[in-house]
């Protein structure tokens, strides 16, 4: 009887204080509260040892406030901000939901609740307030905005197109935090509002500007910076049909066919000419093209991380030009005096060797006619006696691996082989020997000590 009832007070205690702790939840975690009048956001964070949860729990709480501010934005205006970016839906909505929660500003705390394992906590925003404040924002990025519009147009009634593509692009900046507002153009409050207007004010101007190759046909030597640069003309065609140069625009020099190192973007000139500093072909391709077009991403600079401005930027078709590089292989001419105890070896197997390595691992080719060849190989070998002991005979292989560029009649690489060793049953095969182990060393290092000085 004693024990049963023990076993009656714990359970009544124990369904007491569960009791207690329900009866204390306050009705906003119950059930969540809803109002005409305020945005509401409702976080926790479990306490754990940490100090930190008040701060975790009031995170939450906002995020899920601007997440509210979000949720009433229509299915309609996403469409509408995704056809005046060309971003994605689901991109329009991250990034208004991403500028509401940075924006957030006025909220009250409401209410907190140590529920024991978890901490809750509730903040509310006027609706009222947060319109008022976000209206004042927009109304200052348009601001900025529209002065930017009007600065390009000023510039471009001033023949300055390069300046008015610059402030057209940075007039989208502003105002792309808000791409899920109508705006209104205030230079023209009865026309279309201020995005198209932006979007219309560059398309008319890349559609007016011309991008030609000065050579739309080079040369190449594979595997090396050519000397002829792969250079293009910019151009703005006014409404008169007047030319005037691109100035300080990038362009953007990217491989379509073929493969290589290209300067990237590069700046026009003040004749609105713009010329790769450094041109490399890697690709085996005889035939390759480089592509050249407006960098319009260079010219939004940091801004063009926003993917909305990203987007934005990238739906737009620039004028382009192609450049066709007709690849030339490197050519070589190889001399070789390959001797075995001073005499000439029946097949100059160093030679081959240089051959079958450049040919495979630099794309080189070989000539007949020294003059007609970029480089001259010169190869001199020859074999010494060692020792001999036990029947096993020692050779040493000396020499030197010289390579002279023809054009300049220049020295560009020497190599000794030196003491190269060989063994075999009698000094002519360990002479023999020695070359196989000197072929072993050229393809191991040699060849690609000459193709470093060929730069390739």
């Amino acid at each position: 009887m004693k024990y049963f009832l023990g076993y009656f007070i714990f359970i009544t205690c124990i369904g007491f204080c569960t009791t207690s702790l329900f009866a204390g939840e306050p009705d906003w975690i119950k059930k969540r509260p809803s109002s005409s009048i305020y945005y509401y956001g409702i976080g926790s964070a479990q306490k754990g040892s940490g100090k930190g949860y008040q701060d975790a729990a009031k995170a939450a709480a906002l995020r899920d406030l601007s997440s509210e501010i979000t949720v009433s934005i229509s299915g309609e205006v996403i469409r509408t901000a995704s056809e005046r970016s060309g971003v994605f839906d689901e991109q329009v909505f991250s990034v208004a939901k991403t500028v509401t929660q940075a924006d957030l500003e006025g909220f009250e705390f409401v209410d907190s609740f140590d529920g024991g394992n978890d901490y809750f906590i509730w903040y509310r925003l006027s609706r009222e307030v947060y319109a008022s404040k976000r209206a004042d924002k927009i109304h200052q990025a348009v601001h900025m905005s529209s002065e930017l519009v009007m600065h390009g147009d000023s510039a471009l009634n001033s023949k300055n197109p390069a300046e008015a593509l610059k402030s057209y692009i940075a007039s989208f900046v502003p105002v792309e935090r808000y791409i899920t507002d109508p705006l209104p153009d205030p230079m023209k409050p009865s026309g279309p509002d201020l995005f198209t207007r932006i979007r219309n004010s560059i398309f008319l101007m890349i559609n007016s500007i011309s991008i030609k190759p000065i050579e739309p046909r080079i040369t190449a030597l594979f595997g090396r910076e050519t000397k002829l640069p792969a250079e293009v003309r910019t151009e703005y065609r006014t409404a008169s049909s007047k030319l005037i140069p691109l100035q300080h625009i990038p362009v953007r020099y990217s491989f379509t066919k073929g493969s290589g190192v290209v300067s990237p973007t590069i700046l026009t000139d003040e004749e609105g000419k713009a010329s790769t500093t450094s041109l490399k072909i890697t690709g085996e391709d005889k035939v390759q093209v480089i592509h050249v077009e407006l960098d319009l991403l260079s010219i939004a600079s940091s801004d063009s991380s926003s993917p909305i401005v990203k987007n934005f930027l990238t739906s737009f078709t620039p004028q382009a030009a192609d450049i066709v590089i007709d690849v030339k292989p490197l050519v070589c001419f190889v001399s070789s005096r390959e001797q075995n105890f001073d005499n000439d070896l029946q097949r100059n197997v160093l030679e081959t060797e240089f051959k079958n390595a450049l040919g495979k691992n630099g794309g080189v080719m070989f000539g007949n006619n020294p003059v007609e060849t970029d480089y001259r190989i010169v190869i001199m070998a020859n074999t010494r006696k060692g020792s001999e002991m036990y029947g096993q005979f020692v050779a040493f292989l000396d020499g030197t691996v010289t390579v002279i560029e023809s054009s300049s009649n220049k020295e560009i690489f020497s190599k000794n082989l030196s003491e190269i060793k060989g063994i075999g049953l009698d000094f002519e095969k360990a002479g023999l020997k020695a070359y196989d182990n000197a072929m072993k060393e050229i393809s191991a290092n040699i060849v690609q000590e000459i193709l470093k000085a060929f730069q390739l």
